[in-house]
């Protein structure tokens, strides 16, 4: 089924829900790169690191996996503090236009491509085809 996929799309995107549960599990296994977005909070990171654990307990080949913080908000002491310990994750600031991406029914770039919150995500985008090229070559 890979091979059929990987035929027609160059990138297949799959959505889990944010539990560790079978269908989680063997989506990571078939993972090529898995992307884990998290508030910036200690509970969030300790779930992420729970997260890594699974994974790599699960797979006999782990993927790699890129945390990305959403939600942030640069007036949040706790926010600032959690950029701080981990600046080289990807940031996508919290937004007035992010929350309108459910009323829109479309992409926050296609309404408001100079948003903040745009931006982030166009460069999150951007490193994740890096990371995808690096690993093809």
């Amino acid at each position: 089924l890979a091979t059929q996929l990987s035929r027609s799309y160059d990138r297949l995107i799959l959505d889990c829900p944010p539990m560790l549960n079978e269908l989680s599990a063997q989506t990571m296994r078939a993972a090529t790169l898995v992307i884990v977005p998290l508030p910036p909070s200690p509970l969030s990171a300790r779930a992420f690191n729970h997260v890594v654990e699974e994974i790599r307990r699960h797979t006999k080949r782990p993927p790699p996996i890129l945390p990305v913080y959403s939600m942030i908000d640069r007036r949040r002491t706790l926010h600032l503090e959690a950029l701080a310990a981990n600046p080289d994750w990807p940031a996508i600031p919290m937004g007035s236009s992010l929350e309108q991406c459910a009323v829109q029914r479309r992409p926050v770039g296609t309404f408001d491509p100079r948003s903040p919150a745009a931006l982030a995500l166009a460069r999150l985008w951007d490193g994740i085809e890096r990371k995808l090229a690096q690993m093809a070559a």
